[in-house]
């Protein structure tokens, strides 16, 4: 912001080139930040002030171009890029809505088809793609920042107007495939449980229903409604444990892949996997039916059941009471593994639960999950199932993880 107001203050400046140092322009802010959008100025108040210049501004991109550093360059006038760029945005990855008027700029540039498959589907897109859609305006053969200069001497030549982003209107060009767009994304995601794509989907609606600034408006309330949301903690959490174990968890396949490790990560998973079982096969003791079993798993968000039951069954009182058993089980095997130094922490065992495992990304992993139902009461009830079984026994890092509001990540921060 600080060399914003400078360079556009000065009336020698013929136009602004934004451009990354190092081999991207931006992989996006810190997971940490996501939510927030970092510190005051926040990344929408450098957007409008870089749309409010009177003098060109043209963002030069290379490498990746990711999330909020994609947010940046949509609020420039316009866009170079090498022809190896990598264009994408991951915030619903992270449970969480663009905040910088993503939502809003994109689908006015590109229609909404595209701009939700960008949005939604967590791949990036080419440069040359990028091309093709409008969203960038040239491929740079040179380097983009001298490419973006001879871009700002041909439109100050050619004397004409100057377009914000958000007051452009291609994208909108042929409105019945933009509502169809619509309306197959909200079809497909009518039985997701995640909350924040349904959320970008009505952003984008909202891009050419509403006025700009009433748009930038009701995103950022979609942004606050999913950072507030339990998800958007869950999936920052397990995106946080992943960056934090990835030398210790992964490996690079010869696909070029990265991928679980199973040669670190075979015996965590495998006393994981045995702890669910011993779970199911002692609730059929109870009377517990192999379908009520797996409706509760499918419900808690794995992709299938232990039994291979009719898992479409109706969710019913006993369903949370069953989740809580399965989480509670999961999550004192986890807590002997860290301590007995099977895996560094708590957080490796989310990552390894969901990958190996199949744990639902969104609930973060069992130990995240166990924290979000309440540590306090789970120990209680694990006190009372352990009279049952062993597999409920509660393990001693839980009565440590009791005392800190983060549970088993206040830990895991200690530790380290």
């Amino acid at each position: 912001m600080q060399g914003l107001d400078g360079l556009l203050s000065d009336k020698d400046v013929l136009g602004v080139v934004i451009a990354g140092q190092g081999a991207d322009f931006s992989i996006g802010l810190p997971i940490s930040d996501a939510a927030s959008q970092g510190a005051a100025p926040t990344l929408a108040e450098i957007a409008a002030k870089i749309e409010a210049a009177q003098v060109p501004v043209v963002a030069a991109l290379k490498g990746r171009v990711l999330g909020a550093g994609l947010e940046l360059a949509l609020a420039a006038h316009r866009r170079v890029a090498t022809p190896t760029a990598r264009l994408g945005m991951s915030q619903a990855k992270l449970g969480l809505v663009p905040g910088a008027g993503g939502t809003q700029r994109l689908p006015r540039l590109v229609g909404a088809e595209t701009s939700l498959s960008l949005l939604l589907d967590w791949r990036t897109m080419p440069a040359f793609t990028a091309r093709q859609s409008g969203l960038i305006d040239e491929l740079a053969n040179q380097s983009p920042d001298s490419a973006a200069e001879e871009l700002i001497l041909q439109l100050q030549s050619l004397g004409s107007p100057l377009v914000a982003t958000g007051q452009r209107r291609d994208g909108f060009a042929d409105g019945r495939a933009y509502f169809e767009a619509i309306k197959a994304r909200r079809a497909a995601l009518a039985t997701s449980p995640l909350n924040a794509p349904k959320r970008i989907v009505d952003c984008v609606e909202a891009a050419i229903t509403m006025p700009f600034e009433i748009g930038l408006a009701f995103e950022a309330v979609a942004l606050a409604d999913c950072a507030a949301h339990p998800q958007s903690g869950a999936l920052c959490h397990i995106a946080e444990a992943e960056a934090e174990s990835s030398e210790r968890l992964f490996a690079v396949g010869k696909d070029g892949r990265r991928a679980i490790d199973p040669k670190s990560t075979a015996r965590p998973a495998l006393r994981l996997g045995r702890a669910l079982e011993e779970v199911a096969k002692h609730l059929l003791t109870l009377g517990v039916t192999e379908e009520r079993i797996d409706v509760a798993l499918v419900d808690l968000g794995f992709s299938k059941g232990l039994f291979g039951a009719d898992a479409a069954g109706p969710v019913g009182r006993d369903t949370v009471a069953i989740q809580r058993r399965i989480v509670a089980a999961l999550m004192g095997e986890g807590a002997r593994l860290v301590a007995s130094g099977a895996v560094n922490n708590s957080g490796d065992i989310d990552v390894i639960a969901v990958h190996a495992l199949g744990f639902p990304r969104w609930r973060g992993g069992p130990m995240l999950a166990a924290r979000q139902m309440g540590l306090l009461q789970m120990r209680k009830d694990m006190e009372r199932w352990a009279r049952e079984s062993p597999i409920w026994a509660p393990p001693p890092l839980l009565t440590q993880a009791i005392r800190y509001a983060d549970g088993f990540a206040a830990l895991d921060k200690l530790k380290a």
